[in-house]
């Protein structure tokens, strides 16, 4: 319990929190999954077997390995979902923070890569583990739209995803959610993409984090303000294997139109790759910064980076904070320190 976890305050401001329980046992099947929803009085569990959430209960699907939510909706993934034979393809479910008539957040849509309403790119094939990641913010389209963000813009991972010659290269899914509910796929994100840096190689594992953020709340989205991170942990850089990293893009357009790329020695990340670090597995989008975690290294202990978004969005030199243990009061003890960054 607690392998997930999303917060935060809806539209009508009432603080909620979504619980992924993954490995939750249903009607004898083991890890079937499931998750809680609590919000004002409101404290309820949410899984396949609820009124209207899409799919069935299964032994090893472990619905609610991965939460997110904006605002206005939620999502909850089940990336070790089989769809058809094709074994931990995986899906998610996307709901709205308006109750149904069962009490629950009201589902919308449950969406896998063989989804005709809405229709996704690609397939679900074995292994995929689309849902692996999610990340969602809130998006408001136009001026006219409305005086206020009422849509959201959800990232779903696939770090399985393979593509023609090689395994586990990865992708990223961009979905729109409209205030009616609407569920549509934006470009995807994936380094075959146009302009996006990096080869699709064999590990790269592309998508496996992704996170989120609006730096200007209720604003009209833009390219500056409508941010995405996706870490690529198993990229190799040069002849330096696995040394990972992140690519931040924005879900209006093309995502290689305004794609960049943060790693030691960019954006002002101190130092140089390193063989197994892995950076990318480890991130979180932040109000004023973003969060990699570093927890191979550098330092025996681990370490973590606060980026200011000013370094990625407009090309600044501002200081990038670095935390270790055994500077600045943090205890000079435990290893794998930055494993989870928040």
């Amino acid at each position: 319990m607690g392998h997930s976890l999303a917060a935060g305050v809806t539209t009508a401001g009432d603080p909620y929190l979504v619980i992924g329980v993954p490995g939750e046992d249903l009607d004898g099947l083991a890890n079937a999954g499931s998750s809680f929803y609590l919000r004002g009085s409101t404290n309820r569990a949410i899984n396949q077997g609820s009124a209207g959430v899409h799919g069935t209960v299964e032994a090893e699907d472990r619905f609610g390995t991965t939460v997110a939510a904006s605002p206005q909706h939620l999502a909850i993934g089940t990336p070790y979902e089989a769809i058809g034979t094709a074994d931990d393809s995986g899906g998610l479910e996307i709901l709205s923070h308006t109750l149904s008539a069962d009490g629950i957040p009201t589902p919308l849509a449950g969406i896998d890569q063989d989804s005709t309403a809405p229709e996704i790119s690609g397939a679900s094939e074995a292994g995929d583990k689309f849902g692996f990641s999610l990340a969602m913010t809130s998006y408001r389209a136009t001026a006219s739209s409305s005086t206020a963000a009422t849509d959201s813009i959800l990232a779903v991972g696939s770090p399985g995803e393979d593509n023609s010659t090689d395994a586990d290269t990865g992708r990223v899914v961009n979905l729109r959610i409209t205030a009616a509910g609407a569920v549509s796929e934006l470009a995807e994100l994936n380094q075959g993409s146009a302009n996006v840096s990096g080869d699709p190689e064999a590990g790269d594992r592309l998508g496996e984090q992704v996170s989120a953020v609006s730096l200007a709340p209720g604003a009209v989205a833009s390219t500056k303000n409508t941010l995405i991170a996706v870490g690529v942990p198993g990229e190799d850089i040069g002849t330096v294997a696995d040394a990972g990293s992140v690519t931040v893009f924005t879900p209006i357009g093309a995502p290689g139109d305004n794609e960049v790329v943060v790693e030691p020695g960019k954006a002002g990340v101190p130092g140089a790759a390193g063989a197994g670090q892995q950076l990318g597995g480890y991130i979180a989008a932040g109000a004023t910064h973003l969060y990699l975690g570093m927890p191979k290294g550098p330092g025996t202990r681990g370490s973590a980076y606060a980026v200011p978004w000013g370094n990625v969005t407009n090309a600044g030199a501002e200081t990038v904070v670095t935390y270790a243990p055994g500077a600045d009061g943090v205890p000079a003890a435990g290893v794998a320190f930055g494993t989870v960054v928040r």
